[in-house]
């Protein structure tokens, strides 16, 4: 490359919450760029947006930070996004665009490489530079019992959504002075651009989204009693409005589906909070939990691997005790519901 080239990275969740993804796909950007010189931009979409500018500004690791700020941007709307991303696009070509694959970066991302005429790889694992300098991907494949490496052929841009989570955030310090670049919104996009608008924006059942994007993860393994005891854990989680998640031998015995395992070939998860409930902890779920900020770990057994991990430790069967936590999760709503 005798020029540097230009990275995008778009990051984003459900209704444009912008969260970790951003600091994942710069952490992913980082370790590409270390062979190769390239120019590092990312975007920022949405309606008060100093806390993120403050944040992705610290970690010194771009070199342009576009910020589009403004109440039409307040939720997601694609065809606003496009509008605005294509003015840049004019200017600026980029070799690469990364999102996060997301709810929003599954739908706007195919979009973007249809306007721009580029390549598209949703879902994938790892991006890197080979010797010769072409650009190859690693994604999961058959379920993720097999991993794909390929290399891009052909002419740029290409778009690239990365599996959130797999990548983790590391406490990486650049030395790059980011210019921040205020975009006028207003000028660029109008109402009519739109072809629909978004009355509302209601935030996904814990018990239906992907278990990826979800903050709460109450996750079961063999130490449950089978099928009734996922009836307990999931009015658990149900009651503290978290998400279910099992492992492998959960989903071999048909007790959950294949979307809902968690670990190295299932899915890798960075909640707020991860309750573990009888799981023992093989280096292969561990792995896949690694980036969860709290986590409460239930089992019998004071040596389980999982305790390794969390900061809570609860040593008990499982099966006895969730009942009682539900129970008295259930006391207390009804005691705050009578108060207020």
């Amino acid at each position: 490359m005798t020029h540097p080239l230009e990275i995008w990275i778009i990051p984003g969740r459900d209704g444009y919450i912008i969260g970790e993804e951003a600091y994942e796909l710069l952490t992913e950007t980082y370790n590409f760029c270390k062979n190769g010189e390239f120019i590092i931009s990312v975007f920022l979409f949405g309606q008060g947006l100093e806390q993120q500018l403050k944040g992705l500004e610290k970690t010194k690791l771009m070199d342009n930070i576009y910020v589009f700020d403004s109440p039409k941007l307040k939720t997601y709307i694609p065809f606003f996004y496009l509008t605005l991303l294509k003015e840049i696009y004019k200017k600026s070509p980029p070799f690469l665009i990364l999102s996060s694959h997301t709810s929003l970066g599954r739908d706007l991302s195919p979009r973007i490489a249809y306007h721009i005429k580029g390549g598209y790889i949703s879902n994938a694992q790892q991006i890197k530079l080979n010797a010769s300098k072409e650009l190859e991907v690693i994604k999961p494949l058959y379920g993720g019992k097999i991993q794909g490496h390929f290399k891009l052929i052909g002419n740029p841009p290409w778009v690239i959504t990365l599996i959130p989570g797999i990548v983790g955030i590391k406490k990486l310090k650049g030395s790059k002075s980011p210019k921040v670049i205020h975009e006028n919104v207003n000028n660029l996009i109008q109402e009519n651009h739109s072809r629909y608008k978004v009355i509302d924006f209601i935030k996904g059942d814990p018990r239906t989204i992907d278990i990826v994007e979800a903050d709460i993860i109450v996750a079961g393994g063999r130490g449950l009693e089978r099928t009734k005891g996922f009836q307990v854990l999931k009015e658990f989680a149900n009651e503290i409005g978290g998400a279910v998640g099992c492992t492998r031998p959960i989903v071999d015995e048909n007790i959950l589906p294949p979307e809902r395992q968690i670990g190295q070939t299932g899915k890798t998860v960075s909640p707020y909070l991860f309750i573990s409930c009888g799981i023992s902890g093989a280096i292969q779920h561990l792995m896949g939990i690694k980036e969860a900020k709290h986590i409460v770990a239930i089992n019998i057994d004071p040596k389980a691997p999982i305790f390794r991990l969390s900061e809570l430790k609860i040593i008990g069967d499982v099966n006895q005790l969730l009942p009682i936590f539900s129970k008295k999760i259930k006391e207390y709503k009804e005691l705050t519901r009578k108060i207020t």
